[in-house]
């Protein structure tokens, strides 16, 4: 048996479809990952089946290992198969950016200066609707790009996100 995952290499909230072969008389059969995670399999005959839900491989490390647990009739268990995959997390660039407006967003109302002037120098501070309009824009931005299943974000590898909040 090569493996029985449908991919070894799979992003952060995918389904991965499983497929294996079991002994007979198996009466149930589980996967287990790294970090503890379990997965339990349909089992038919000498076959054993499912399909890992997006909320498990979210929980998954990066570098995973795998291992296929079954459980004979009479209460036995025993580790068949092992393996290993990968797993990206699929972050936008554009997070770190929402992350900021989210810090100014809750720092707003423990500020009493919404302005600051020094010499010559003045710094006015963006008003709360102006944050609010900005987090919305960002956290859109972030949800395009993380909402590919399977895709790289459409922000690009290499993108510079720079944010300020005053005027």
């Amino acid at each position: 048996m090569d493996g029985i995952l449908s991919k070894t290499e799979i992003y952060a909230g995918e389904s991965v479809g499983v497929t294996a072969s079991v002994p007979e008389g198996t009466a149930s059969a589980s996967l287990r990952f790294t970090g503890g995670q379990t997965f339990p399999l349909d089992v038919s005959g000498t076959s054993a089946t499912g399909t890992i839900s997006p909320a498990v491989t979210l929980a998954l490390p990066r570098n995973c290992r795998y291992y296929l647990y079954v459980t004979d009739g009479a209460g036995f268990v025993s580790c068949t198969f092992s393996g290993t995959m990968t797993v990206a997390k699929l972050t936008s660039d554009y997070r770190a950016a929402l992350a900021a407006v989210d810090a100014a967003i809750a720092a707003y109302g423990s500020n009493p200066n919404k302005s600051i002037t020094v010499g010559e120098i003045s710094i006015s501070y963006r008003s709360l609707d102006d944050l609010l309009a900005l987090r919305s824009h960002y956290a859109g931005l972030v949800a395009a790009d993380e909402a590919a299943d399977g895709e790289t974000p459409v922000s690009g590898k290499f993108t510079t996100v720079l944010s300020s909040f005053f005027r």
